[in-house]
């Protein structure tokens, strides 16, 4: 447990793909922190909704079960598809579609991921940020993702920059 939050204070460098391979170990974070509810399935579908930044540093999550979690990578472009997802990140190019991504989700067990400004101000549960120093922090919708029925560890809100609880 130690080294996974150790994950949450690794500075990232400017290089574009060193910071999406530190916001893909969040992501692993952020799923292991994550209390769904019991009738949400041991297998995570995590979708990447638009352009995919990552390259294959998402993909090393299949490789690494949390625990009983096992996660399943899909990307797609199709908004319908997001409803059968249990975790969605929504790429830079796809957040012109945020509201109605929140309204084809509202009150689903779906952990909303994003890293644009204001994404958690505008109800994604979580959202990543580089700040000055270049290190990726994170900023936690605690109301939106109880209208989803999802909670978070006391660690996890513990590191976050900010928790909007209203």
């Amino acid at each position: 447990m130690a080294l996974s939050l150790m994950l949450f204070s690794r500075p990232a460098l400017p290089n574009e793909s060193i910071e999406y391979q530190v916001k893909a170990a969040f992501i692993s974070n952020f799923i292991a922190f994550t209390l769904w509810p019991s009738d949400v399935s041991d297998n995570i579908q995590l979708c990447l909704y638009g352009e995919d930044n990552f390259g294959s540093s998402l993909d090393q999550i299949e490789k690494k079960p949390s625990g009983k979690v096992r996660v399943k990578v899909q990307r797609t472009n199709d908004e319908n598809v997001l409803a059968d997802c249990q975790v969605v990140f929504i790429s830079k190019s796809n957040i012109s579609h945020l509201s109605r991504v929140l309204a084809n989700l509202r009150e689903k067990p779906v952990l909303l991921l994003a890293d644009s400004p204001n994404a958690a101000s505008q109800g994604v549960n979580i959202n990543m940020n580089v700040n000055s120093d270049g290190k990726v922090t994170f900023e936690i919708n605690l109301a939106a993702a109880r209208l989803s029925r999802l909670d978070f560890s006391s660690k996890l809100l513990q590191l976050a920059t900010h928790v909007y609880r209203e």
